[in-house]
């Protein structure tokens, strides 16, 4: 019966979903043409709400120049303003569930600096983020029940780091997380355009921490054009590590239909394994996401998924249910 009332509530969140997708690119105000300029006397004021998300956008980028500014002064006697900038800057809230765990809301932050005191690198990087994800080089995006593993609260850290581009495809990094623990990496991407539809990119990154010692992340991408709006992506990574030689390895076949700006409804397969303390796991999943910009600068995402587990130890597979709802302000 439980069962049954968690199937009943999500495939009438599925259905949501779906409804808001598709009402939200009706309305979209965003793809509709702007209207000439018109004189000063009818330009509208700007509403409560812009006013107070643009307010705190300010007030997130001021505090991260500012801190961006104090770290630089530690290197040298150059003003901020002489050539300091912030970019990619991005602050996150997100609420994630899993069937039979309790809810979670965590904060993500990330932002790329430019310090004119240390220009010899390319660039000044820091966040909080899933620990293990940062250090091993695991690509953006992945399943909604590995968001809900990874951003428990548990293995959430401060990162930052300074990174130096060798060549236009390899760039080496060294940074730091949590309290003071360091690692570096060495990475080499790679892009093949193999016809006007069909794109691949190669990703090797080679880390090394004291508790892992060396290890190495491989991600391959695919990507076909079905349609102008239509496109498909198959993703796929492996790492291994000294500590940890059995491979963790994540696959997902994704099916993208583009509703305009950045309004995208997507349907994945998943699918994992890994090994930890003799135990091995293996999951497979369906996840559907919608995304769509809120407000100008405010991205809101909605995933729902249903994900299969079996483990060594329980042979036979174990459905569970997961939601997730994310905000993300750019700044």
């Amino acid at each position: 019966m439980r069962s049954q009332m968690y199937g009943t509530r999500y495939w009438v969140g599925l259905g949501a979903l779906v409804a808001w997708a598709m009402a939200s690119n009706a309305f979209a105000s965003d793809d509709i043409p702007a209207a000439p300029a018109q004189a000063d006397s009818t330009t509208e004021e700007p509403s409560s709400a812009d006013q107070m998300i643009e307010t705190t956008r300010q007030s997130v980028r001021s505090t991260v120049e500012w801190l961006a500014s104090g770290i630089d002064s530690r290197f040298g006697d150059k003003p901020f303003t002489d050539g300091g900038k912030v970019t990619d800057g991005q602050l996150g809230l997100a609420y994630l569930n899993r069937e039979g765990q309790s809810s979670h809301i965590n904060i993500r932050f990330n932002a790329r600096f430019r310090l004119p005191n240390l220009s010899q690198f390319q660039y000044v990087y820091l966040g909080n983020d899933s620990e293990r994800n940062v250090v091993t080089d695991q690509p953006d995006r992945r399943s909604l029940r590995d968001q809900i593993r990874d951003r428990n609260g548990a293995d959430n850290s401060f990162f930052a780091g300074l990174g130096m581009w060798l060549a236009e495809s390899i760039d080496v990094r060294i940074g730091f997380r949590g309290p003071l623990r360091p690692y570096t990496q060495a990475r080499v991407r790679h892009e093949w355009q193999l016809s006007p539809y069909d794109w691949v990119e190669a990703r090797e990154t080679v880390f090394y921490t004291v508790k892992d010692r060396a290890g190495s992340t491989t991600a391959l991408e695919y990507q076909h054009a079905l349609a102008p709006d239509l496109a498909l992506r198959w993703l796929n990574s492996g790492t291994i590590t000294q500590s940890s030689p059995h491979m963790a390895w994540n696959s997902t076949l994704g099916l993208y239909q583009s509703f305009g700006r950045d309004r995208v409804l997507g349907l994945e397969l998943q699918h994992s394994g890994s090994e930890q303390d003799g135990v091995s796991t293996n999951d497979v999943g369906v996840q559907a996401r919608w995304e769509q910009p809120i407000h100008k600068n405010v991205l809101g995402e909605v995933s729902l998924g249903h994900f299969w587990t079996k483990t060594s130890m329980e042979p036979h597979r174990e459905g569970q249910w997961a939601i997730g709802l994310a905000v993300s302000l750019k700044f």
